[in-house]
């Protein structure tokens, strides 16, 4: 994967989503394509919007 985790954003990962290692490699990948898409970083603001997206899916 080719993106930085700032360390602000992983807390907030590691306090607002599963620990389990399946979930968050999923996740990982997920944020990856994601960023990739949308061309930004990982913010807080743009982990926000992800995770938001997957509850309703």
């Amino acid at each position: 994967m080719g993106f930085e985790i700032a360390p602000q954003a992983g807390r907030f990962l590691l306090t607002h989503y599963d620990r389990d290692l399946t979930s968050l490699w999923a996740l990982l990948e997920k944020l990856d394509k994601a960023s990739l898409a949308a061309k930004r970083k990982l913010t807080i603001p743009f982990l926000k919007q992800i995770l938001d997206e997957e509850s309703h899916d």
